[in-house]
This record gives C-alpha cells, structure tokens and sequence, in this order.
C-alpha cells in the first residue's frame, strides 16, 4: 500500500502525516507531494523536504510559468502539465523542457502529464516524445534505518546518509521515442 499525500497548504505539509502513522505503515510506504505550477510556491517545496517520506514529489500542475531555476534537492519525481477544464490557462512547452532539463541534472524522475486542455488526459506526448518515468525506491535502505534506529527520526534522505540513492529513474518508465 502507498500512501500519497498531496497538500497546498504548506503549514499541513509536516504534520500531515503525523509519525505514529510513518511508523505504522513504515516509511517505504509513504510517497508526499505538494504543486508548485508557479514560483510564488517555491516555499512549498522546502517545506516538503522536511517531510521524512521514502518518496517526495512535485507536482507542477497546471504549469503557468517557467520554473527554470526550481531547486530539486531532496526531490524524487516532478509531474509536469498544463490545466485542464473551461478556462484552462495556456502553458509553454518549453517551460515543460527546462523542468525536464533540471530533472535531468538532478537524477529526479520527470512525467508529463498532458498539454492545456478542455478534457483532462489529452495529449500527453511532449515534442513527440512520452515522459512517463517513475521512481523507484530501495525499500530495503528505509527499512534497515528503521530497525536499527526506532526512537529517532530518519534523515530526510536514508540513502544519502548511507552514501545511496534511495530514488532512480525506471528503465520501465524512461521516456520512449514516439513512432
């Protein structure tokens, strides 16, 4: 079972999930998220590295503005696409591009969701091509922090500590050259 808890509201975003719960499910299970479709919420994203989830992520959505110098630290997956509904706001596939970009840079998983539309799901290639890459967690690092160290807080990044990466892209999700 995952546990994805999404918030806007950055002042939730530590106590949303309070430390009984990580304890009960462990943290393998617990994935957090918090939007951030424009740089006014960057706030967001530093308050979601202080959550000690196996999996943080942002969720870029609807994205109305170039987020080119997003700071990805701590960051394992970042969901990108434009809004959807009746008045959906115009999005700029190269605001899309740089945060592809970054994501590269930092090892973080990157997903495009879809383009600016009417009806949500609609068009989810990104200059032809289908970003739909996943994180994929090593359980096994969280898990031995857990029972060797029960009555502290785990460090934001497990594998860090360890000198592991706890996330990496998904060769079953890396983007795939549309035909």
């Amino acid at each position: 079972m995952k546990l994805k808890t999404p918030t806007k509201r950055k002042k939730h975003a530590p106590s949303a999930v309070s430390k009984k719960l990580l304890l009960a499910f462990g943290y393998p299970n617990v994935w957090m998220g918090t939007t951030c479709g424009v740089r006014s919420s960057y706030p967001r994203i530093d308050d979601l590295r202080r959550v000690p989830a196996v999996v943080r992520f942002i969720s870029a959505e609807p994205l109305l503005e170039s987020l080119h110098d997003i700071n990805l630290a701590g960051i394992h997956w970042l969901i990108a696409g434009g809004e959807s509904g009746s008045g959906f706001r115009a999005m700029n596939d190269e605001w899309a591009l740089q945060l592809r970009d970054r994501c590269r840079e930092h090892g973080v998983a990157f997903h495009f969701k879809q383009h600016p539309a009417f009806r949500s799901g609609t068009d989810p290639l990104l200059r032809g091509v289908k970003y739909h890459e996943s994180p994929l967690v090593q359980i096994k690092i969280a898990a031995a922090h857990r029972r060797s160290d029960e009555d502290t807080d785990p460090p934001i990044s497990p594998g860090k500590q360890a000198g592991e990466h706890i996330s990496e892209l998904s060769a079953d999700f890396r983007a795939e050259e549309q035909l």
